[in-house]
């Protein structure tokens, strides 16, 4: 399926076959650019992909959890992308494309598509730094509290303190060292 009137952007860095693809007038392939610039530019873009090539990877990308997923959907992007079975096992709300023809056909659909993405931004927000870290947040202050951090009750003497004054646990070293 052509798609002319669809424009490609491609931001990052990229083997040769896709500089190939600028040969295209309606892509243009940037290169790299600084992370923090990367919003101005998906302010102007309807669609984000993934398009993961899975042929002889399967296992290794249905246990990806792309972090592009987060960033197109946090800025109200629709997003289509290849099976993840990350993605697929998350309900992620996008389009999960199984071949080239699926590809294209919602690329173009969802380009020309009119919606306040509010499914996709709800997705992101779920996702979140700040609320990945509130449970941990939430434990570490109960176990300070408790005095099991600094080693003062609960640890006893299953751990011990080293010059530096650092709590080491016995199970954790012996882990490390293999």
């Amino acid at each position: 399926m052509a798609a002319p009137h669809v424009s490609f952007v491609v931001i990052g860095p990229y083997p040769q076959r896709i500089a190939r693809l600028s040969r295209f007038p309606n892509v243009h392939v940037l290169g790299p650019r600084p992370y923090k610039d990367l919003p101005a530019y998906l302010q102007h873009a309807s669609v984000g992909l993934i398009p993961f090539r899975r042929k002889g990877i399967e296992n290794f990308v249905d246990d990806i959890n792309p972090l592009k997923l987060y960033e197109y959907m946090a800025a109200g992007l629709a997003v289509v992308t290849t099976p993840i079975g990350q993605v697929e096992a998350m309900g992620a709300p996008a389009v999960i494309a199984r071949d080239a023809a699926d590809f294209a056909e919602a690329i173009v659909r969802l380009a020309g598509a009119t919606s306040d993405r509010r499914a996709e931004r709800d997705f992101a927000a779920r996702f979140d730094w700040s609320r990945q870290f509130e449970p941990l947040t939430g434990w570490l202050d109960l176990r300070s509290a408790a005095g099991m951090i600094d080693g003062q009750s609960s640890i006893g003497d299953h751990g011990r303190k080293d010059e530096a004054g650092h709590v080491r646990h016995p199970r954790l070293l012996q882990a490390r060292r293999g």
